[in-house]
Formats: C-alpha cells, structure tokens, sequence
C-alpha cells in the first residue's frame, strides 16, 4: 500500500534536514516519530 502526503517546499526541507540530522532512512519513519511525539508528550 502507497500513500502520497503533499506538502508545501518549506516543509519538505524542514522534513529533508529532520530525516539528515537523525539519519532517519525514511519519510515514513519521520512521519512516524513526529506523530508519536506529539501524541506521546499531549501536544494535541
């Protein structure tokens, strides 16, 4: 299953410099670890 997640430039390049910073492999694992931050910590 493939899933498209559209985001402005901006945002693809705070994405790019999270996945380089914390050698992440991938933007689903990104995606993974904000949400689970946020969710983890009540921020929503």
């Amino acid at each position: 299953m493939s899933n498209v997640v559209r985001v402005d430039v901006s945002t693809k390049l705070k994405l790019d410099r999270l996945k380089e910073d914390y050698n992440i492999k991938t933007f689903a694992e990104v995606v993974e670890k904000m949400t689970s931050f946020i969710v983890e910590n009540n921020l929503i």
